[in-house]
């Protein structure tokens, strides 16, 4: 009933004895897999956090403007008014998909706060549940304890795993998710530090993962759909690691996968976030502006003027820490400074 992996060293002890050495390397394995995994994330991380990044200013440049178009058309041109909310739903499907990539670059690190993520995770299951042919069996210990967590980025994961289970289960089932603390020692087998960590449960009832694919099933642009991006688990993965904690799977084909995170859980007492008022705020005063791309530039000032505010522009860093000098040398500090 041994379990794991070993190195076997077998050598003469004496005449007639013969010793045998077991090396328990299961750890040691393990942490080498995982290193693997993020050698290659960050190698891709390079390409597709510098594409994400420059895409995703064209798209901001296209949001503000159409933002700005809506206040712009009277409100007796209906069709035009619902061509414009068409499109910028459409950019924003297109932005989504640049923040996908950019959690593989350092451009997607997380945001976190200490909260009880029991609720965020449901809402994000059920969510992507909607409309579907299955159940959900959700359970959480009471007093699970609170994690530092980036809230978007972990509702992100929790989705892409549901749906990953609803499309193992075209004929329906039920989604298992648990929520419960847990103790780590340096006897157990993650790559993990000993500590205090909320283990987090997705399970299904649908058709496994083939033996041949488990090795790559969470490589980026790896998949067996049709219609896949191959992204889905890659981007759990990697916001996951940025979490420091880990995802592991079990999957029997024609029997179901299990997957199960762990994230350290935090000392610090939850956080309830601001609400936010998404009125316009119109106002006075000084702001300056810095980003390297023309076309944000332009978005923004152009809000900016539209709300009240007196806008200076620079296209660069050393250019803009030459305005805010001479601005309070003299005597006329900025209001405010909007920085890439």
């Amino acid at each position: 009933q041994i379990t794991g992996a070993y190195e076997v060293y077998c050598f003469q002890a004496g005449q007639s004895t013969t010793a045998v050495l077991f090396v328990d390397i299961t750890r040691r394995r393990q942490m080498e897999h995982e290193l693997q995994k993020v050698q290659k994330l960050e190698s891709i991380g390079i390409l597709a956090g510098g594409i994400a990044h420059d895409f995703n200013n064209i798209l901001t440049g296209i949001l503000g403007n159409l933002s700005l178009a809506k206040r712009y058309i009277k409100h007796d041109e209906t069709k035009a008014y619902e061509r414009i909310l068409a499109t910028e739903k459409a950019t924003y499907r297109a932005q989504d998909l640049t923040y996908q990539l950019l959690t593989f670059s350092k451009g997607g690190s997380p945001i976190t706060r200490p909260m009880s993520v029991a609720q965020l995770i449901k809402e994000s299951v059920m969510f992507s549940m909607s409309g579907a042919n299955a159940t959900c069996d959700f359970s959480a210990d009471p007093d699970i304890w609170p994690v530092e967590v980036d809230e978007g980025q972990i509702s992100q994961v929790m989705q892409n795993l549901t749906t990953n289970a609803l499309h193992a289960m075209p004929d329906g089932g039920t989604i298992s998710v648990k929520l419960e603390n847990r103790i780590l020692t340096d006897n157990d087998t993650l790559a993990l530090p000993a500590g205090d960590y909320i283990r987090i449960s997705v399970c299904d009832q649908g058709v496994g993962i083939a033996p041949k694919n488990q090795a790559r099933i969470f490589e980026p642009f790896f998949t067996t759909k049709s219609n896949g991006s191959g992204l889905g688990l890659a981007i759990c993965f990697s916001i996951i690691k940025k979490h420091n904690g880990t995802i592991t799977y079990d999957s029997s084909e024609h029997d179901g996968t299990c997957f199960t995170i762990y994230l350290p859980a935090s000392k610090l007492a939850p956080v309830e976030e601001d609400l936010i008022d998404e009125n316009v705020v119109v106002g006075h005063g000084r702001v300056l502006v810095m980003d390297d791309d023309e076309l944000v530039l332009d978005v923004l000032s152009e809000m900016l003027l539209q709300a009240g505010y007196k806008v200076k522009l620079a296209a660069d860093g050393l250019t803009a820490i030459d305005y805010y000098q001479k601005a309070m040398d003299s005597g006329q500090p900025y209001d405010a400074v909007i920085l890439d």
